[in-house]
């Protein structure tokens, strides 16, 4: 494998490992959250005591009860919430796995491997673009090496790759 391409390739699977990683033990994570935020206690259906009847200890009765509907609701909005950052975490880790087997791709010289390497470096290049022109010139070094790591990738599959 030849220089320039080795280290576009090593930058794919690199770049899959920092993505790859987190987004797995999100993923993890947050499905056990969504399981046990779904096997919370059932939710009382009874009524509320009467006050003449019960006094004091019905108002503070009901006053629980209503605090209990409160915490009843939330726990299901979280489920949800988690629900959703969990199938979002799903599938960053779909695209890790697809960065990892493109850099496999590009080392080996597939050509599968590297439309979609031009692909995802063309898609970084407008990400880089776009964070240029959104961010101070002080907070630019992120988005400046993006688009300049994204620059070299494309020169390497596109003329270096043959």
């Amino acid at each position: 494998m030849r220089g320039h391409v080795a280290i576009v390739a090593s930058g794919f699977r690199i770049a899959a490992w920092l993505v790859g990683a987190p987004s797995l033990a999100a993923t993890i994570g947050l499905t056990v959250s969504v399981f046990l935020l779904g096997q919370a206690a059932a939710p009382d259906n009874s009524q509320p005591l009467d006050l003449k009847t019960y006094g004091v200890a019905g108002l503070i009765s009901n006053g629980a009860w209503g605090v209990a509907k409160v915490f009843g609701f939330l726990a299901g909005l979280g489920e949800w919430i988690a629900a959703g950052l969990a199938v979002v975490s799903l599938l960053a880790t779909l695209a890790a796995v697809l960065l990892y087997f493109t850099g496999r791709g590009i080392g080996r010289h597939a050509t599968w491997a590297r439309i979609f390497g031009l692909l995802i470096l063309s898609a970084s290049l407008l990400v880089a673009l776009g964070g240029l022109s959104h961010t101070s010139p002080l907070a630019a070094l992120f988005p400046g090496l993006l688009l300049g790591a994204s620059i070299y990738g494309l020169w390497v599959l596109l003329w270096r790759f043959a």
